[in-house]
């Protein structure tokens, strides 16, 4: 449990393990004291508050009070679930525990302190009185903003302890600083319920519990929503989210003129923390508005061109799928576009902040199309030379060259994922006056200032060591603050694999030492995770068809490298799923472009008869996972920044395509 003082948290821990219990009772306490998601504060309530109040010996009792405060909160949060009957006896008896250790302590503190346990009945008084006012508001047809800010203070009654045991062990009695305190947790928690509320929107609306967001959504846009997907796009979409979120803040600021009222304490930045987060949120609300309102309005420039002439049944998967594939390129391909906000906010400083890209997804279509037209003899040349040249197009002109995943965004530095996917297209097109001019210097300065000989690991992103411009200079900063610097497993199996079919014996060492770089960072032995893309299927193709790239030009490897690549075949096998397919994680429904990913890397191994039940239940998901139009659902892919993945229907079919084909022309078939 990861927290802001871990002093905090290591009292708390401590005075646990204290207790007069055997241990594997102390383990199930204490495994019930995780915050999960909650606020690291809980830890230190009284501490944010300590500052106002003039205490004797105010470090151990404030101590105390900390380790009490959570004791109380966790009590409180086992008695909101002990009303679910699976975990109602052992919730019961845990939060007797807690509760009477809480006790404990604050009589050690306060002994029998008329005052203090007056207090303390009133606060408890207040906590079922939440239960109360939240079971009539649940069966009032109208509910107002009165009574809402009535059950978020009485729901945070057990916080007040802190301040009321403050107040009572300071040798101060000005009880105005006490009351406006008061006053700016009241605010305080109804913003924190608020966003909360928000969080728990489709959890809430699915169970049908009182959530202030879902009433104010539901009095706003009516209840006739079956798809959950909708549901919560038009919940942003209507401006719900981002009216909720401007009240929250509006409640955040009051708490925040009561606290500077009451002096200087730490609970000032607990509220400018809550503040700043929740402008941040209406932020991306916005962000997203801005995309969605983008992509309707998004141009098609076609390009038409003649039918091509399929090799196969009519209307076949295949023919279906590549004819929307070619009608998505006729178009510009504008479903596969991504576009971000990146705002000057965030610390970005370009001419814009708006940003569309489809560089990196371009290379990768382009190279599946090349795979397909080799496996299926079609002449896709006409469309192959027309991506070459827009890939040449786009490249960076300054600096480096190569390429950039959001060329307009100047913080984004070249990297060794999108040069080892164009070089991909070069070298398999035969256009190696493409490589020369436009790859060689990254490929120079990757391998010079980039290349750790020790580890074997090469850096994702392009900037020189040495005599770097003002702009490198911003890049350099931005990965090590917001994008992150090292090695990535995923971007130096492609930029590997490039270097691989390029030049194998120029780079061999390179290669070699990386490859081993790459199998040593296996995880568990089976499969490689990425840190750019969603699941493990995309890293571990990427690393199984490294290594037996390495394989065919070093055959002194095949011990060593077999042994892990068959750990990993055995692991894809194992994680196939009962309708044939895989899924970017073991939460989520199989989609069909982890399938293809996970297809594809076992048709890197050799065919085996025992293998013939995993690719046909896997080929038929394909099969019966194609849309109408001849696609495949879009499936989260690139993960570039918190909660805004990366998807596209036709990035999953380029992929699904080169899947099916490559299996027919292998001869599983």
């Amino acid at each position: 449990m990861k927290i802001n003082n871990p002093i905090h948290h290591q009292n708390f821990i401590s005075y646990m393990e204290d207790l007069p219990f055997d241990k594997e009772t102390i383990e199930i306490i204490l495994k019930s004291c995780s915050l999960g998601n909650n606020p690291k504060f809980y830890l230190e309530y009284a501490s944010l508050f300590q500052n106002s109040f003039r205490i004797k010996d105010s470090e151990e009792k404030v101590k105390l009070l900390n380790i009490a405060g959570y004791l109380c909160y966790i009590y409180s949060l086992l008695l909101d679930t002990s009303l679910d009957k699976d975990t109602k006896h052992n919730n019961l008896l845990l939060s007797g525990i807690f509760l009477e250790e809480a006790i404990k302590i604050l009589t050690s503190l306060f002994g029998l302190n008329k005052k203090f346990w007056g207090l303390w009945n009133l606060r408890k008084k207040e906590v079922f009185n939440a239960s109360k006012i939240g079971k009539e508001i649940f069966h009032n047809s109208e509910v107002s903003l009165d009574e809402y800010e009535k059950l978020c203070d009485a729901k945070s009654a057990l916080g007040k302890i802190a301040l009321d045991a403050l107040f009572l062990l300071s040798d101060s009695n000005d009880t105005m600083k006490y009351e406006k305190l008061m006053e700016s947790h009241k605010y305080f928690s109804i913003g924190f319920q608020i966003n909360d509320d928000i969080e728990d929107f489709i959890e809430d609306y699915t169970n049908k519990e009182f959530n202030f967001a879902v009433y104010t959504f539901i009095n706003k846009n009516g209840t006739d929503f079956t798809d959950i997907k909708d549901l919560k796009k038009i919940f942003y979409i209507s401006n719900t989210a981002t009216d909720l979120y401007n009240l929250a803040l509006s409640y955040f600021e009051k708490a925040l003129v009561a606290a500077l009222d009451a002096g200087e304490n730490t609970w000032l930045k607990a509220i400018s923390g809550k503040i700043k987060e929740t402008k941040s949120a209406i932020s991306s609300i916005n962000d997203y508005l801005t995309i969605i309102k983008t992509k309707t309005s998004l141009k098609e420039n076609p390009i038409k061109i003649n039918s091509f002439q399929y090799p196969f049944d009519k209307n076949s998967v295949v023919e279906l799928g590549l004819n929307y594939l070619i009608k998505e390129w006729e178009k510009d391909y504008p479903e596969a576009k991504h576009i971000m906000v990146l705002s000057d906010y965030e610390g970005f400083k370009n001419e814009t902040e708006l940003h569309i890209t489809d560089i990196f997804q371009r290379g990768i279509i382009t190279n599946n199309l090349i795979d397909i037209n080799t496996n299926v003899s079609i002449d896709f040349s006409s469309v192959i030379n027309n991506e070459i040249n827009y890939l040449i197009k786009n490249r960076n002109n300054n600096g480096v060259g190569c390429w950039s995943y959001f060329p307009s965004v100047k913080e984004i530095a070249p990297d060794a994922d999108d040069l080892g996917q164009m070089m991909q297209v070069f070298i398999k097109s035969d256009r190696t006056d493409v490589l020369e001019d436009y790859c060689l210097e990254g490929i120079k300065i990757l391998l010079k200032d980039c290349y750790d000989e020790k580890t074997g690991g090469i850096e994702t992103w392009i900037i020189p060591k040495e005599n770097q411009s003002e702009n490198q200079k911003t890049q350099k900063e931005f990965n090590e603050t917001k994008w992150g610097s090292g090695p990535d497993i995923d971007v130096m199996a492609n930029f590997l694999y490039a270097l691989c079919i390029n030049n194998f014996e120029k780079y061999k060492d390179v290669i070699e030492s990386g490859t081993n770089y790459i199998l040593s960072k296996i995880e568990t032995g089976f499969f490689w995770n990425s840190r750019w893309y969603y699941g493990w299927q995309y890293g571990t193709m990427l690393c199984v068809r490294l290594g037996f790239e390495v394989l065919k030009n070093n055959s002194n490897l095949t011990e060593k490298y077999l042994n892990i690549l068959f750990k990993t075949k055995d692991y894809i096998i194992k994680n196939q799923q009962n309708d044939g397919g895989w899924s970017v994680a073991s939460t989520t429904a199989t989609d069909p472009l982890s399938t293809a990913f996970a297809l594809s890397t076992l048709m890197l191994y050799k065919k085996s008869s025992k293998d013939y039940v995993v690719f046909s239940k896997g080929i038929s998901f394909l099969n019966k996972t194609q849309q109408k139009d001849g696609s495949w659902d879009a499936v989260p892919f690139i993960k570039p920044k918190l909660n805004e993945p990366y998807k596209s229907k036709t990035i999953t079919s380029s992929y699904v395509l080169n899947t099916l084909t490559t299996y027919n022309n292998n001869g599983y078939i």
